[in-house]
């Protein structure tokens, strides 16, 4: 049985369509590879820019508690303690367990220990690190 006319021209409008949806399915294929490669170099550059500016892990743990931005986190009385104790640098704290810091003169559980471990969780860092978890350690992505 041969089709009529008007299922012909139905066919025709149907295969027509199809083609052009798959130009237009081609034309968005094409544009969505396009992004994505200009989406890696962002991610490329940003990944980089961010390795430039990230403090290095040797930064970090020799940063001095005499340092400007950590000085003027802790109390006058925390620093003292710190200092006195033996803990010049962020890398001797943080190899201290909650319970070694307490035994240090005038280091209180209130006011001492939570800033020191305020200082710490800023940077990443948290008291009790073993030497795997230093060597490990990657700083915490800046947003």
């Amino acid at each position: 049985m041969e089709p009529t006319e008007n299922e012909s021209q139905q066919l025709i409008d149907l295969l027509t369509e199809n083609r052009e949806l798959k130009t237009k399915n081609q034309i968005l294929r094409d544009n969505l590879a396009e992004i994505a490669g200009h989406l890696l170099k962002i991610d490329l550059i940003v990944s980089r820019a961010d390795l430039a500016t990230a403090p290095k892990m040797d930064e970090i743990f020799n940063l001095s508690i005499s340092d400007h931005d950590i000085a003027g986190e802790l109390r006058t009385i925390t620093w003292s303690a710190l200092w006195e104790g033996g803990l010049p640098t962020l890398g001797d704290i943080v190899r201290k367990t909650e319970r070694g810091l307490l035994r240090i003169k005038n280091l209180g559980k209130k006011v001492g220990l939570r800033d020191v471990k305020e200082v710490l969780r800023i940077r990443g860092l948290w008291l009790g690190m073993t030497e795997k978890e230093i060597l490990n350690w990657k700083p915490p992505t800046q947003k």
